[in-house]
C-alpha cells in the first residue's frame, strides 16, 4: 500500500501533493507575475543605462577624451590608415560598448577614431572586443591586398 502525502497549496489552501508549494493554477498565476515583476525590473534598469550613457555623451570629460583621441590619431581613420589610405576620422568608437562596460568609456586602449563608413561596419558586423577588431582589420587588408593583386595594382 503506497501512502500518499498533501500539503496545501500556499495562495488557495486546496490539496496538492507533498513537496509542492502551489496548485497548477496558481504556480502559473505566480510565475506570470514574477516575469512581469522581472521584466519591469529589467526595463527600469535599461533604462538607467540609457540615460547614464546619454548623460556621459554630453559631459566635458568625454568631449575632452574625445578630442585627445582625435589629436592622437592625427585625424586619420585608423581602420583605414592600416589599409594604406586616409580618411578623415570624425567618429570616436568604443570598442568594448558601453552598455557592456561602462567603466571602459575613458580608457585610450578602448577608444579608435574611425571614419563613418568604418564604424557602421564596426557595429553591422558588431564588433566589440579587442580581438574581434584585431581579427577584422587584418580581413580588411588581406581583402584590400586581393583586391590590389587581382586589379594589377599591387604584385
Amino acid at each position: 500500500m503506497v501512502i500518499i502525502l498533501y500539503t496545501l497549496c500556499k495562495d488557495c489552501n486546496t490539496k496538492v501533493p507533498y513537496g509542492t508549494t502551489r496548485c497548477k493554477e496558481c504556480d502559473s498565476k505566480f510565475n506570470e507575475e514574477r516575469n512581469k515583476r522581472n521584466n519591469r525590473n529589467r526595463y527600469v534598469r535599461d533604462k538607467a543605462n540609457e540615460d547614464a550613457i546619454r548623460m556621459f555623451y554630453v559631459s566635458t570629460d568625454w568631449r575632452n577624451k574625445r578630442q585627445e583621441i582625435i589629436k592622437l590619431y592625427d585625424n586619420h581613420c585608423a581602420i583605414c590608415r592600416a589599409l594604406g589610405r586616409y580618411t578623415e576620422g570624425l567618429d570616436v568608437h568604443h570598442i568594448v560598448s558601453l552598455l557592456k562596460d561602462f567603466d571602459k568609456r575613458l580608457e585610450d586602449n578602448n577608444l579608435i577614431l574611425v571614419c563613418v563608413d568604418c564604424h557602421r561596419e564596426l557595429h553591422r558586423d558588431n564588433i566589440d572586443n579587442e580581438i574581434k577588431l584585431n581579427k577584422y582589420i587584418k580581413q580588411k587588408i588581406n581583402s584590400d591586398k586581393f583586391t590590389k593583386k587581382l586589379l594589377g595594382i599591387e604584385k
